[in-house]
């Protein structure tokens, strides 16, 4: 269907495509919105029709280099290809063992030598986009505590990270090889490491990482992640790098400024939310960190809104409900070619002109 609005359900993902157009995952179907004409298109679930997309509950988006994009929902994985029919979904066949492993998909990522790797509540899918055939990597799965993948990052190495339900682990697809970081061994100092939240991989393969207990890195070549910068505490949501070589880390608690951390003691500063100062943060739970490419770094909040922080004075400034955000709880923050911000919400999307400063809510 058509329109020039989108209804304000829960965004799961924003993609930008090749061609400029945003993709929007949601719990109520997939849309597509054309910036030349101002137009939503949706797409819903039909069950009379084999090419409608799998379902209505879209939970992740990825374009592939050919423009094909994938769509992950919770009936199976489904290809869109302007060139063919509107949808191919691929779904789990007990019948046959080439097929995805299960319907509910959580995670996609093409990595090197142009892997398409799929997870799944029921294990690791190899998929090969010429045969349209999955492999499933059921001796890997023997050896993990829980083949409920949550999420994926594939290195400069083809290796794979593999967040579940019950810790990290780290895959060579090649020699079938697998790390597991799940107890003091692995990930010193840390009883329980169920709670993988965000992963944040530098340059160099050094890797971060965000748990329910603070933050924890890894060395490249190492095989041991431990804690790092024990002063952040408790639940670590989000981490992004500025321009500056700044680290800048979301908690649950406050938002934190790494600096320095090339010295022995690096400069930590913490901000909260202080109700007589309006330059403070306008809250203290950190949904996601994003720096657009004009340098400009944005805090999407769990209920304070959207915040940038001025690098010249140190204040913060706020974007709220009042004015026009559909929702104070930010999810996501995308920047598209013209320089808008998408920004989604628990209660639909906007796009905020960065230049004459409108939001226009899609809801």
């Amino acid at each position: 269907s058509k329109s020039t609005s989108n209804s304000n359900d829960l965004i799961k993902e924003l993609l930008e495509d090749q061609a400029g157009n945003i993709w929007i995952a949601s719990d109520f179907g997939l849309s597509i919105y054309d910036p030349e004409t101002n137009f939503f298109f949706r797409w819903r679930h039909n069950p009379d029709d084999e090419q409608s997309i799998g379902s209505n509950y879209c939970r992740g988006l990825l374009q592939d280099k050919q423009g094909i994009v994938w769509i992950a929902t919770d009936r199976g994985f489904s290809k869109y290809d302007r060139g063919a029919f509107p949808f191919t979904t691929f779904s789990h066949d007990p019948k046959n063992k080439t097929s995805l492993s299960s319907n509910y998909v959580n995670a996609m990522v093409v990595g090197l030598k142009g892997r398409y790797w799929i997870g799944t509540d029921n294990g690791l899918n190899q998929f090969d986009p010429i045969t349209l055939q999955f492999t499933t990597h059921s001796a890997v799965h023997a050896q993990m505590s829980s083949s409920y993948i949550t999420s994926i990052a594939s290195d400069r190495d083809g290796k794979l990270w593999l967040g579940t339900d019950k810790g990290l682990y780290h895959y060579n697809p090649d020699n079938k090889s697998l790390v597991a970081y799940m107890n003091d061994e692995r990930m010193r100092t840390v009883s329980y490491v169920g709670g993988v939240l965000c992963l944040w991989l530098e340059k160099n393969d050094v890797l971060l990482a965000g748990t329910w207990d603070g933050l924890y890195i890894r060395q490249p070549g190492s095989e041991i992640f431990t804690r790092y910068l024990p002063a952040i505490k408790g639940r670590v949501q989000s981490m992004v790098r500025d321009d500056n070589g700044v680290l800048w880390v979301g908690t649950r608690e406050y938002l934190v400024r790494v600096s320095n951390e090339q010295q022995e003691q690096p400069t930590l500063d913490f901000f909260q939310h202080q109700a007589d100062n309006p330059a403070s943060i306008s809250y203290n739970n950190i949904n996601v960190l994003f720096q657009s490419s004009t340098g400009v770094l944005w805090i999407g909040t769990a209920g304070g809104g959207l915040n940038y922080f001025d690098y010249t004075t140190g204040d913060f400034h706020t974007i709220t409900w009042d004015a026009r955000l559909p929702s104070d709880n930010i999810h996501g923050i995308l920047e598209d070619q013209q320089q808008h911000l998408w920004i989604s919400t628990d209660k639909g999307l906007c796009r905020f002109n960065l230049e004459n400063k409108k939001i226009t809510v899609y809801g």
